[in-house]
């Protein structure tokens, strides 16, 4: 009989105990059925022939019966080479393993060091015994049997490379033949990435606002009028000199007499600008907008409101130059087309002399003045505070009354906008200003309406002026904006009373981190800004925490970043796939002739000592310790998760080293990085496919490594892990088939063959049977190929 380790050797995979004992070994023993069952039998376990080269012996086990079938009734083991034959029945099966089962069991209850809880192995192992006899007796037993190697029947052989054929029988119908054979082997420490796809790394945080945000097109402005008065409409006509931007000063002072003498206030101008018709019409446009602009800020220092130019039309004079010269001798121009007489002006000096004094009367602006009567300043400014606070109040959903929403913002807007009319011409001081703010019923609500309206006036003048930014955003103090925009909206979102209007706060706490990323980023504000804003450590804020952590991450591959040591590389443009990649693998390979030599030992698992980073910290809170699925509260403020969960499974796979059971952190292993990975194959749409795919391959590769040596026998989600893996790996290169060169085919389909003692309904070969079909419609096989290709196609009918 067996003793209990070797028993344990087939449960953990025969295979690698053999490779260990044996560095020549380059191939593996292949149980195969070649003769069909009836149509109604249906089968979904696996035997498996392995063989113990110290003892001679060959071992018959079973895999993924959840009972052992009924046409099991007798079997026989047939040697090719010495035709010897030894029969047995499911009692000989029965008393062959109890014995060794019982070990086992007693093994496993003890093991505290490589098994699972001690809960769940008594819970799993539950009546095992009874379980036992279910089994051998064709009735379904527990998982610990069917996802468990279970010894059937022991062979001594003094061949190692003899040939076995097992009959099985139902009384006295046969019903099917398995027979052994072998196919080559190898070991491949990682797999490469292979698909072509184009792709560029993606502005996360740009696209979180495009695509989360709230956006400043949302926002309408209606126009604060102080006072309601009876409205004054004149017009003045303004001359200025040639080539002059100066008005002349008689026309000027006389619209300021006329305000003076009436005690007039300005509301609004509009300015009709006409250009003579010598020079260049561009350079005459923009003359005309400059005397515009001087005439505003002169009429400026008159008035106790800011003027608002409502409009400027620039024209050239044709039509009054044409009617100054209607009953003179240079009627005859009056036949010429526009165009040609702007021509024959300017090319015949002369002629240009000659009209000179008709030129004079069209340099000239009509201003068109909306007036009310003056009030002294302090008492537009208080009615304005009046007013103020009665539409601000009303951001307050309580106290909103039957005014809607949007009418309230676009009000208040539009007294914003007018404050800060006074306060930037000087009207009133910053203290007033800071004031009328502070004193309001609205603060929070207001002060976020007040950062967009600095927002919006920060993209208008950008597009309008070339200004320097930086300069700009340090005079508007924009770090203390947006810190304090930041902190209102936290204030409104845990606010029961504001609570209809929750969504769209959510959103625009994203434009307001979507903006202050950008302008960290741009140098424009300081980083030190991103580290000391803190959220409140509720649900309501993880997406952004998550979102400020990462972009602080995303920051390191630029520069150091004090608050985020984990340094995240910059990322490079993949290349296709050559030959040279085995090249690089080959020449790191460890062992003779290219074989790896399995651990002869289990390790006990060891730790790293995690990075003391906040990004990561946070990570391994949200979707590794059990706090839930988070998705409900990350979405509305990040919808880019699976560059977080990239970020976490990249950092735990690539520290991960299956053979010596090492991991990055205790908190993260197996399991938790199978959790991991699950949901980034769910989330995944904006990363890079060879990037994922290329962590994918890693860590399936890695998890069938570790399984070759630290299966727990009877753990259902150790199976489904395996079969995870074997099903990605082989889809993947499937997938991909027409990309395979000969000599990554042969590298591949090795290593699957390697992997033909995993658990579950499918081994390494199934997949590498797949992949080698896959592989012979888009080109001719090499020899090596058609040799594996020969095999498969008769171990698998």
């Amino acid at each position: 009989m067996i003793n209990l380790k070797r028993l344990l050797c087939v449960a953990c995979f025969l295979l690698y105990s053999y490779v260990s004992l044996n560095a020549q070994a380059d191939s593996v023993i292949v149980t195969y059925r070649d003769l069909s069952l009836k149509k109604k039998v249906k089968i979904n376990g696996r035997l498996q022939f392995g063989f113990i080269p110290s003892e001679n012996k060959y071992i018959l086990a079973a895999n993924n019966f959840d009972k052992l079938p009924h046409y099991f009734k007798r079997m026989r083991i047939i040697e090719a080479s010495t035709s010897n034959k030894i029969s047995f029945s499911r009692n000989d099966s029965y008393e062959f393993a109890m014995p060794l089962i019982v070990q086992q069991v007693a093994e496993m209850q003890i093991d505290t060091t490589f098994n699972s809880k001690p809960e769940y192995i008594n819970r799993n192992l539950q009546g095992y015994q009874l379980q036992a006899i279910r089994y051998f007796k064709g009735k379904h037993a527990s998982s610990f049997y069917k996802d468990n190697w279970i010894p059937l029947f022991d062979f001594t052989s003094k061949d190692k490379e003899n040939k076995l054929a097992l009959q099985v029988r139902k009384f006295f119908s046969k019903n099917a033949v398995y027979r052994t054979d072998k196919l080559p082997v190898s070991f491949a420490p990682k797999l490469p990435a292979i698909d072509t796809s184009k792709c560029d790394p993606i502005d996360r945080f740009y696209r979180l606002r495009k695509m989360n945000g709230y956006g400043l097109n949302k926002f309408k402005y209606k126009t604060y009028r102080p006072i309601e008065r009876q409205i004054i409409r004149e017009e003045f006509e303004v001359y200025f000199d040639k080539n002059s931007s100066d008005a002349k000063r008689e026309d000027v002072q006389k619209v300021i007499d006329y305000l003076r003498n009436n005690d007039y206030s300005i509301l609004s101008a509009s300015i009709e600008g006409y250009t003579s018709l010598e020079g260049e019409e561009e350079r005459n446009s923009k003359l005309q907008v400059k005397r515009a602009n001087v005439l505003i800020n002169i009429l400026q220092r008159y008035n106790n409101e800011p003027i608002k130019l409502d409009t400027l039309i620039v024209r050239p004079a044709y039509e009054q130059f044409l009617e100054c010269i209607r009953h003179t001798s240079f009627k005859w121009l009056d036949s010429l087309s526009n165009d040609s007489i702007r021509l024959l002006l300017n090319s015949e000096n002369k002629l240009l002399k000659s009209v000179e004094p008709y030129f004079t009367t069209q340099r000239k602006a009509v201003l068109k003045l909306v007036m009310v009567k003056r009030l002294n300043s302090t008492e537009v400014f208080e009615r304005f505070k009046s007013d103020f606070r009665y539409w601000e109040s009303k951001l307050n959903p309580k106290l909103i009354g039957d005014k809607k929403p949007q009418e309230v913002e676009a009000m208040v807007l539009g007294m914003i906008d007018y404050l800060f009319s006074l306060l930037e011409t000087g009207i009133i001081s910053v203290e007033e200003y800071t004031q009328v703010i502070e004193q309001t019923k609205s603060y929070d609500a207001l002060r976020v309406l007040i950062v967009y309206h600095k927002l919006m006036e920060f993209e208008k003048t950008a597009k309008i002026k070339s200004l320097n930014n930086l300069e700009y955003l340090r005079n508007n103090k924009f770090d203390n904006l947006l810190l304090a925009g930041q902190t209102s909206l936290v204030s409104l979102m845990v606010n029961k009373e504001y609570k209809p209007y929750q969504d769209k706060f959510k959103r625009q706490l994203v434009d307001m981190q979507s903006y202050m990323f950008e302008f960290v980023q741009k140098e424009w504000l300081p980083m030190e800004i991103l580290c000391s804003i803190s959220y409140p450590q509720d649900y309501l804020f993880w997406g952004y925490i998550l979102n400020k952590l990462a972009f602080l991450q995303y920051l390191t591959r630029f520069k150091e970043v004090s608050c985020e040591p984990m340094k995240s590389e910059p990322w490079t443009r993949y290349k296709n796939y050559t030959d040279s990649w085995l090249d690089e693998v080959q020449a790191n390979r460890t062992g003779k002739n290219g074989i790896f030599h399995v651990p002869a030992q289990k390790y006990v698992a060891s730790f790293g000592t995690p990075t003391h980073s906040p990004y990561l910290y946070y990570l391994k809170v949200l979707y590794v310790n059990n706090k839930g699925s988070v998705a409900p509260y990350i979405s509305m403020s990040d919808d880019f998760r699976e560059f977080d969960l990239y970020t976490l499974a990249e950092y735990h796979v690539t520290r991960w080293n299956p053979f010596e059971n090492y991991y990055a952190d205790s908190e993260v292993q197996l399991m938790e990085m199978n959790k991991i990975i699950k949901q980034l194959k769910i989330t995944q749409r904006l990363i890079c496919k060879r990037d994922v795919n290329e962590l994918y391959l890693e860590y399936h590769l890695k998890v069938l490594h570790y399984m070759s040596i630290y299966y727990e026998p009877g753990n259902v989600q150790y199976t489904e892990i395996v079969q995870q893996s074997l099903k990605f790996i082989g889809n993947y290169y499937t997938k991909y088939a027409e990309l395979i060169t000969p000599r990554l085919s042969v590298y591949i389909l090795h290593q699957l063959n390697n992997f033909h003692w995993m658990p579950g309904k499918y081994e390494g070969t199934w997949y590498a049977r797949s992949i080698l079909k896959s592989i012979s419609t888009k080109r001719e096989l090499t020899n090596d190929e058609n040799y594996l290709h020969e095999k498969y196609l008769i171990f698998y009918r």
